[in-house]
This record gives C-alpha cells, structure tokens and sequence, in this order.
C-alpha cells in the first residue's frame, strides 16, 4: 500500500510537471513559429529526426539498464555495488554519446545536402552534435533517479531544462533583425544544446548529493563492476531503438520528399511539414503525459516484481496498466475530435493545423497504448541474466 501511494504521488509529480512543460512548450512553439514561420519549423522538425536517431545512439538503452538494474540491488539493499555498477554505467554513456557526437559531426554535411536536400541545416546539425556526450551522461543520472523514486530531481531537471531553452532562445530572436532561415535554425539548436549542457551539470550536482546516502565510506575504492548484465539489458534495447528510430528518421526524410513529388515546391513541402509535425503532433501528444509518467514509473516495481519472483502483481499491474491507458486514448480522441477546428484557431489561426489535428486525433489510442506497452514491455524483457540474478539474490 506505501509503494502505491508513492507511485500515485511520483506519477502526479511527473505528469504535474510534463504537463507545465507541454504546455509552455506549446505557447513557446506559437510564438516561435509565428516569428520564424511555418518552414523554419518544418526545418527544424526535419533535423529532429535525425538528431532523434543520435540521441538514440548516444542513450542506446542506458536510461532503462541504470532503472532496472539499481532497482535489483536495491530490492536485495546491496547498496555497495551500487557505485561500482554506476561507474561503468557512466563509462558506458561517455562512450556511446562520444561516438554519436563525433558521427554526426562527421556526417552533417551529407546528412543535410543529400538527405535532407537543404544545405541550410548543415551548421544547425553539428551545433546538436555537442549536446550528445551530456544526453548520455543525463540517461545515467536519470534512470537512477526513477529507480530510487526521487520523481522530484527528475522533474526540477526537466522544468529547468525547459525555462533554460526558451529564455535563451527569446533572448537571441531579441537581436535578430533579419529572419535569415539558416541563422533562425542556428539559434533554435543553440539554446537548446546550452539548456541541456546546463540540465546536465544541476543533474550531476543532484546526483553526487544523492550518492551520499548510498551507504558505504567515501574513501573506499569501488571498482567497476557488473558490466555484463548492463550490456546484456541495453544491447537488446538498443538495436531494436536503432532500427525503430532509423525508420522514423526515414518518415522524416521522405514526407517532405513525397510532397514535392505530388507537385508541391521544396518551401511549400516544409510549411506542410511544419504544421503536421511541429503544430499538430504537440496538440496529440499533449495528454500522453499522463501516460507516459505512470508507465515510466512503474518499471523500477515491476523490476522488483521479477527480482522477487511476483508474477500475479506483475500481471495485475500490466491489465491496470492497460484497461486505464485504452479508456483514457479513447476518450482524447473523441474530445481532439470534436474540437480540432476550436484548439486549430485558437493556438494557429490562418493555418492548416486544424485539420491535422482531426486527421491524427483517431491515431490517439494506437500511440498512447504503444506508449504503455513499450515501458511494459521494456520492465518485462529486461531481465537480469539467470547467473546475476542468482548471485545477487545470494548476496554475492
């Protein structure tokens, strides 16, 4: 009953805070579009799906190997291995957003010329390259606040990461005289890089002061440990997000291309884009935080649930889960329905977002169930391998 209560008030935190944030995030996203227009924003959406595909390079499954496996030794209060396991996570990050950063560096040019047919994109894409060592090392930081349900750290690094972004991007448009689209893009990525180098450090911060109550001397020498079962849970992970976000970068890329096909000119194809993705997708995905914010919790206690062999509770929660997720999309969907012309003109008069907002709405029920499923299902597969589980149960 006390795990419950503190999932319900971690899950209202979350949703608390992801809601303020999608919600500046949508007044942020009118007024920048309104001042930068709709084919900067389609620009910058196109650019999104390829920073998409690093940042999932950079993670590579990270966030949920941090979650799952520092939930396991803390079901069992090992609380020593702990820090050993937390040094390898964070060499494991530094590597893999390293890499991601130096490919994308190297790849700017003929990503933006050839892929994204709009050279205009290449000096805003190796901006984004900076920001993905820090992402990885965030992952680190982040999985271990959900596996020991401190929500708030969480939340505080999220709504700071938030204000940071839109301060400093109102803060440059400020100087701006002329709208240049390539300087616009520039300066869109730039803020953004800086909040999450920023979001970082108060989370590194956060994190040494939590180490703390870890529970073993400081000047005692941890070495790394446990690397095998963190590679065994994020390699799995990690090329099924390679290939899922491979294909949604490839949406990306071809929409766009589709449109000039249908006889549509290169402007005219990104204005389009920018009202599907960067005007009505944040209206669809707006009540997913709900959503999102449950799931995401509720993979530290169903990694406790396999850890101690509870498998009615696991199966109780994933119907729960479920049953509440489907009556809550359908919904949405109907109300996004019937008010798609109302929120179309309210938040982007003089555009075709509406009708966006009406064609994707019935999508809702598919893309906030895949939402929970895929957090259920990531607690389920990431099981520690047979021999670790054994050992750590053992005390080993």
């Amino acid at each position: 009953m006390k795990q419950s209560k503190q999932i319900f008030r971690d899950a209202l935190l979350l949703t608390g805070a992801s809601l303020l944030m999608r919600s500046v995030g949508i007044a942020f996203q009118v007024a920048i579009s309104n001042r930068a227009g709709a084919e900067v924003m389609g620009l910058y959406s196109l650019m999104a799906g390829v920073y998409g595909f690093a940042l999932t390079l950079a993670t590579s499954g990270i966030h949920l190997g941090v979650t799952r496996m520092v939930a396991e030794f803390l079901s069992f209060e090992d609380h020593r291995r702990i820090k050993g396991f937390l040094k390898s996570a964070v060499a494991y990050a530094l590597v893999c957003g390293s890499l991601a950063a130096l490919l994308l560096q190297v790849m700017a040019e003929p990503i933006g010329v050839h892929w994204l047919s709009d050279a205009r994109t290449v000096p805003a894409l190796r901006i984004l390259a900076i920001s993905l060592p820090f992402l990885g090392l965030s992952s680190v930081f982040g999985g271990y606040f959900t596996a020991t349900r401190k929500s708030y750290k969480t939340a505080v690094l999220q709504i700071t990461e938030q204000f940071i972004k839109i301060s400093l991007t109102l803060y440059f448009f400020s100087f701006l005289s002329d709208p240049d689209p390539k300087l616009l893009l520039c300066i869109l990525v730039l803020a953004g890089v800086i909040s999450e180098i920023l979001s970082f450090l108060i989370g590194w911060i956060l994190f040494i002061l939590e180490k703390r109550k870890i529970g073993f001397s400081k000047k005692e020498k941890i070495p790394f440990g446990d690397f095998k079962p963190l590679i065994q849970i994020t390699f799995p992970l990690a090329i099924t997000s390679y290939i899922r976000s491979g294909l949604l970068t490839l949406q990306h890329v071809l929409i766009p291309r589709g449109l000039r096909k249908s006889g549509a000119s290169h402007a005219t194809a990104l204005v389009s884009y920018g009202h599907i993705h960067s005007m009505a997708l944040p209206v669809i995905l707006y009540p997913a935080a709900l959503i999102s914010s449950f799931s995401g919790l509720l993979i530290p206690t169903m990694a406790e649930c396999h850890a101690q062999n509870r498998s009615t509770q696991i199966r109780y929660i994933v119907s729960r889960v479920w049953f509440f997720s489907m009556v809550f999309s359908v919904g949405t969907a109907g109300i996004l329905v019937c008010f798609s012309h109302e929120l179309g003109q309210l938040l982007y008069p003089r555009t075709d977002a509406e009708r966006y907002i009406r064609i994707l709405a019935p999508l809702i029920p598919i893309m906030y169930l895949d939402t929970a499923t895929d957090a259920m299902l990531k607690a389920a597969a990431a099981k520690l391998p047979p021999e670790f589980a054994l050992k750590l149960q053992s005390g080993l």
